[in-house]
């Protein structure tokens, strides 16, 4: 049986009647909790009309001892969370029926048959609720580095499918945390030798008052953020701990907790803080000064302003009071309208958008609005972007046919230019010109595009001429 269509009618049933009941005010939750025999029924009237729709599987069966480990573990979990809810019928009876279908997957895949499903079913249609429970009950006995490696590779690698599929260059340079380890410990070490960090219970941070003191600012991206602690907590857990001397104080290294990854240092075994891996890596491969720095805008606070502090701190003995010369903080993305973002469900990945678009026109899109700026993505930029993209491919080949065309009409010798060619030559030279102009106007691609879209009409206009003058 494919699980799929088991669940189909369930989930529909799910999402139709949880809505009508809180409607109603009839909804009454509870958890059943620990219980080794479940079982979901009920016949409730469809919110349309019509027939009932009544589903009653099989109770489920008792944990056998053929079953494997791994089966065990996984029904056990899910029987655990399974969520039922009380509703009065039209009756006035009590019929108990599963709301949370999601989180009951395994038990209607386990009432389908006789025998248990295979782990890998079982996995295919509820891996994000295990995912939580296997982490909760059983992620601290993890301990083999490479198996977080291995987590990281999988998404590094459809990173690089991604780009190849958009036509993006590979970067001079690829760097990865866990291969610049002792550069970070050695990167800290030096932080704390130049007074600016501290230790404390295993954990090591940045001093942010010493490092005022020493001469440096701090909040150069966004001062007005300095000492806001919703923001500042947003990239580091446990933001408001004890252990530090100043609230606007953050992690440089953090002491090792059950269930991370840890690596040992002069403080004892633990992880880098988020900011100074990019500051320990960039230093390493660019040096003391960085002339473009580039990231989203939201990454101004606390990423980037700690990423400037920890590499100024570093550099301090060398002189160094800005570390970046330009930062470009690029817009957002979004979605007919509103920001993209998983709790909003309007997330789209690179995989899905090509699906809809061609590599070329997601570049142009991008193109087509200021860096700086949001970015709207819908079907009205798609239909935008197709137009743009076939006037440029015209463009091209239009021009391809004339440059053949020329070829065999002049047998290699040049003729004389009229009229209409100084036109053409004229456009060719204006349009560089303002390519140029806006390029370095805050790198305004818009402009640029605008510029070429004016030399693809000039060009169509002279080929046209010549075309009509041939048939003459």
């Amino acid at each position: 049986m494919q699980i799929s269509k088991l669940l189909q009618p369930c989930t529909s049933w799910d999402q139709a009647l949880k809505p009508q009941l809180k409607q109603q005010g009839q909804l009454k939750q509870q958890w059943s909790k620990g219980t080794q025999r479940a079982c979901w029924w009920g016949t409730c009237r469809a919110p349309a009309g019509g027939q009932p729709l009544r589903l009653k599987p099989p109770a489920m069966p008792e944990m056998t001892a053929s079953a494997t480990a791994s089966a065990r573990v996984l029904c056990g979990l899910l029987l655990d969370r399974t969520q039922t809810a009380s509703c009065v019928s039209e009756q006035g009876s009590c019929t108990h029926v599963s709301l949370c279908v999601r989180n009951s997957v395994g038990l209607a895949c386990l009432c389908a048959g006789a025998s248990p499903p295979s782990i890998h079913a079982l996995l295919a249609v509820a891996s994000d609720q295990l995912a939580e429970q296997l982490d909760a009950a059983h992620g601290s006995e993890v301990t083999d580095l490479g198996i977080f490696r291995a987590h990281a590779a999988k998404y590094e690698r459809e990173f690089f499918e991604d780009m190849s599929a958009l036509g993006v260059r590979c970067p001079d340079v690829l760097t990865r945390v866990v291969e610049f380890m002792p550069e970070v410990v050695g990167y800290v070490q030096r932080i704390v030798d130049n007074g600016m960090a501290y230790e404390s219970h295993g954990s090591v941070y940045f001093d942010t008052v010493k490092f005022r003191e020493a001469g440096h600012v701090y909040g150069k991206c966004k001062p007005s953020s300095v000492g806001n602690a919703t923001l500042a907590s947003e990239s580091e857990a446990n933001f408001e701990t004890s252990e530090k001397r100043s609230q606007q104080d953050f992690a440089l290294w953090k002491a090792a907790k059950p269930g991370e990854p840890s690596w040992e240092s002069p403080w004892g075994k633990g992880r880098p803080g988020w900011h100074i891996e990019c500051s320990a890596m960039a230093s390493k491969v660019i040096g003391a000064k960085m002339d473009i720095h580039s990231g989203g805008e939201d990454l101004k606070f606390p990423h980037h302003d700690n990423e400037l502090a920890q590499a100024e701190a570093f550099f301090h003995q060398d002189g160094c009071r800005q570390w970046v010369n330009y930062f470009l903080h690029s817009g957002h993305l979004e979605i007919e309208g509103l920001k993209m973002s998983k709790s909003l469900k309007n997330f789209i990945t690179i995989r899905e958008a090509l699906q809809q678009f061609s590599a070329r026109q997601l570049r142009l899109m991008f193109l087509m609005a200021p860096w700086n700026k949001t970015v709207s993505y819908g079907e009205t930029m798609r239909a935008e972007m197709r137009a743009k993209e076939q006037a440029i491919k015209n463009f091209f080949q239009n021009v391809a046919v004339a440059l053949r065309e020329g070829e065999a009409q002049q047998a290699g010798t040049a003729a004389k230019w009229g009229a209409d060619e100084l036109v053409l030559s004229a456009a060719v030279q204006e349009a560089q010109v303002k390519v140029h102009e806006a390029l370095t106007d805050n790198i305004n691609t818009a402009g640029a595009l605008d510029a070429l879209s004016g030399l693809i009409k000039a060009t169509n206009l002279y080929l046209a001429g010549k075309q009509q003058a041939a048939a003459a």
